[in-house]
Formats: C-alpha cells, sequence, structure tokens
C-alpha cells in the first residue's frame, strides 16, 4: 500500500507542477511549455517528478499492479 500512496503522491505533484506552468505561459496545451532555460515553472521538478512516477510504477509492476 505504500507503493502505491508513493505513486498517488507522485502523480499528484506532477500534475500540480504541470498546472503551474499552463498557468505561466498560459495555456495547459503546449508540448513541452518549458526548456530548463531558468524558467520559473521549475522544468527540473516536473522531470523529477516523472522519474519519480516510472520509478513507482516499476515497483508496483513487481506486486502485478
Amino acid at each position: 500500500m505504500s507503493k502505491l500512496h508513493d505513486l498517488r503522491w507522485a502523480e499528484r505533484y506532477y500534475a500540480a507542477q504541470w498546472a503551474a506552468a499552463g498557468r505561466i505561459h498560459g495555456s495547459a496545451f503546449l508540448g513541452n511549455m518549458c526548456t530548463g532555460d531558468g524558467c520559473a515553472c521549475q522544468f527540473y521538478r516536473k522531470k523529477k517528478a516523472q522519474q519519480d512516477i516510472k520509478k513507482c510504477q516499476d515497483e508496483l509492476v513487481k506486486f502485478g499492479y
């Protein structure tokens, strides 16, 4: 259950970062809003959240989820 909780937390965190980027850039429908060039939407935080989601998903596969 803790692994599933970690996955849900990472997904919520990523969604919050994506929403913040959408507000900054004025649209949530742009493919890659930030390029990591000092943008205020925390490009690297979004990338870290993506890695966390992937890691959690890989761990859950071990349990057949």
